[in-house]
């Protein structure tokens, strides 16, 4: 039996649950233990009332992996996730761990569902992977200030430095994780690490727009 780590990545979810149970399941049948969504997951606030398929979405996900054998869906908020929501889970969390800067936050009881901060740099499956959230909507008329579209959905300049100096202080990184159009901020990286190794030039990247994926590890 193939024991490679595997990883699948999925695209927006939205809080859309036959959906996501389909793509949990399917990964849980390609025996990937990790999912990566890279990014509208479906964290929404009081507009759940129109919404309602968004309800209790990150608990019921936990079900879903729990069902499927998946150990841990990891995502970075999208344009069109509740950023102040995320925002508040941070500091909570770090208070209740008593921890500074951790690499993943759990937005449900069980830790299965995690949302990672933008510029946090995980070990997934042998690869180094920097996850960095964030995009500009491109309908921000058609929404409604703080119910559907908040300003905090583009990447600050101090995020920009922040996820280059993660990547630059592990040597470099294998995949870098975003939402649609979040990695053209990031600049680009030297050629070599501070152990003198070259990096890959350009890593892979998934954005939210493309079709879910399994890698190897």
């Amino acid at each position: 039996m193939d024991s490679t780590p595997r990883i699948c990545f999925v695209g927006d979810t939205r809080g859309v649950r036959e959906r996501t149970e389909q793509v949990v399941a399917r990964a849980g049948d390609l025996r990937c233990h990790t999912i990566i969504q890279v990014g509208d997951f479906g964290i929404w606030p009081e507009m759940r009332h129109s919404r309602p398929c968004t309800d209790g979405f990150e608990v019921e996900v936990a079900a879903m992996c729990e069902r499927a054998g998946v150990d841990l869906l990891v995502f970075v908020d999208g344009n069109h996730d509740w950023h102040p929501w995320l925002a508040v889970q941070l500091p909570k969390y770090e208070a209740r761990t008593q921890t500074k800067d951790p690499a993943s936050v759990p937005v449900e009881e069980t830790g299965r569902v995690r949302w990672v901060p933008r510029g946090t740099v995980l070990g997934v499956a042998g690869l180094r992977i920097l996850f960095c959230g964030g995009a500009p909507s491109f309908d921000p008329e058609l929404r409604v200030p703080r119910l559907s579209w908040w300003p905090e959905e583009e990447i600050a300049s101090a995020e920009v430095a922040r996820a280059c100096a993660s990547g630059a202080a592990t040597g470099g990184v294998d995949v870098l994780v975003t939402d649609a159009l979040g990695a053209a901020r990031l600049r680009r990286q030297p050629d070599r690490g501070p152990d003198g190794r070259r990096r890959r030039r350009h890593p892979r990247r998934y954005a939210d727009h493309q079709p879910g994926r399994v890698s190897k590890g």
